[in-house]
Formats: C-alpha cells, sequence, structure tokens
C-alpha cells in the first residue's frame, strides 16, 4: 500500500513500480497507478510524463539504488576474500526488502527485453562490473575471464530473483508433497550455495582450459 501524503512524485513512483511488478509495462493500466497514488491521470502527466517515461523512470531508480548499493559493500570490503559474501548478501537483501525489481526483470525476460528502456542498461552494466569486483575480475581482464564474470552474474542474480519470487510456489509444493518439500529453502540457503560456488577467484581463461 502506497502511503498518502508526503511528495506527490514520489508517491506516484512508487505506486508506478507497485503496478508495473503486477502485469509489466503492456499490462499496467495509468488509471490503476493514479489510483493506488491517490492523484488523478492529469497528475501523472504533468509532475512525471507518460506511461513509458514513468516506466524509465521506475526502473532507472531502482536499478540504480542496486548499482550505488553494491558499490558502496564493495568499497567498504577491503578483503578479497570477503567480498563475494558481502556483496551476495546486499544483492540478497535487497530484492527481498523489495519484490517490485525481481518482478520486473522477470517480466522483462519473458518479453525478451522488448520493453527495457535504454537509460537502465548503464545501470546494469554498472551492477555487472560489482560482479566481476566481488568475483576477483579488475583491472585490464582477458574477455574469457569477463565472459566467465557474465555467466557468474547471470547465474546469481537468477538464483536470487528466483528463490524470492517462488516461496509461494515452494510453499504450496511442501503442503502438496511434504516428504520431498518438508523444508522450505530460505534465501540465506541460497547466498551459502552461491558464495560457496563462487567463492574461488576465476581463472586465468577459457582458452586455457580454465
Amino acid at each position: 500500500m502506497v502511503k498518502r501524503g508526503g511528495d506527490i512524485k514520489a508517491r506516484i513512483l512508487e505506486a508506478a513500480g507497485e503496478v508495473f511488478s503486477r502485469g509489466g509495462f503492456g499490462g499496467a493500466r495509468m488509471e490503476a497507478i493514479a489510483r493506488l497514488a491517490g492523484v488523478n491521470k492529469a497528475a501523472i502527466y504533468y509532475h512525471l510524463g507518460d506511461k513509458a517515461k514513468l516506466y524509465e523512470l521506475v526502473l532507472v531508480s531502482r536499478f540504480r539504488n542496486v548499482a550505488e548499493t553494491l558499490e558502496r559493500t564493495l568499497d567498504q570490503s577491503p578483503d578479497p576474500a570477503a567480498r563475494l559474501d558481502s556483496y551476495v548478501r546486499a544483492l540478497a537483501a535487497l530484492f527481498s526488502r523489495d519484490l517490485t525489481l525481481p518482478s520486473i526483470m522477470i517480466q522483462e525476460l519473458a518479453g525478451r527485453g522488448r520493453t527495457l528502456p535504454g537509460p537502465v542498461l548503464s545501470e546494469m552494466t554498472r551492477i555487472l562490473r560489482c560482479t566481476a569486483r566481488a568475483l576477483g575480475v579488475e583491472g585490464p581482464a582477458a574477455s574469457a575471464r569477463d565472459l566467465r564474470a557474465v555467466l557468474a552474474h547471470l547465474v546469481i542474480v537468477g538464483s536470487l530473483v528466483f528463490t524470492c519470487l517462488t516461496r509461494p510456489v515452494r510453499e504450496k509444493l511442501a503442503r502438496a508433497v511434504p516428504a520431498a518439500f518438508g523444508q522450505d529453502l530460505d534465501i540465506e540457503d541460497m547466498v551459502a550455495f552461491l558464495v560457496e560456488m563462487f567463492g574461488r577467484p576465476l581463472g586465468p581463461g577459457l582458452e586455457e582450459g580454465a
């Protein structure tokens, strides 16, 4: 529920994030955003723009928050051995605290990125660079090592997003097949698994058989 009062732009963006998370860009209606924000549609157009602009603002702000949080986390983790743990935990906390971004990400992926705003790409690049830093790929790394960082990024981000969004389904499975799903997977379990999986520095390169 969006809190009434306060800055109208912030209220509209919060409402838009919630509505976009439910139906993606295509399924979102300006009427629903206005109703949730407690304003009329004219106020949205006046303060922020049309639906495409609103979608861009919502995604850029959320991806930028993730990038800034991860950069700050890595800057505060001088010990290379602790960077990956700090990075994965920070990312898990962000996704667990606000499910709107993981939800929108899943819908964009399902739509093959057709409605992904261009300005979001620079923030996504910042996040990818954070993954590379956490994995020990810094400086003029070889292209093969960069590729491994990208693959690791997909596994880490994808696993955390999937874990956060599938809890309701896993709870249903636990009730239907308790013998197989009696113990629910916690986000901490996934964090520990990912840190263990990628806890070693990436090798010198795929072309060298690493």
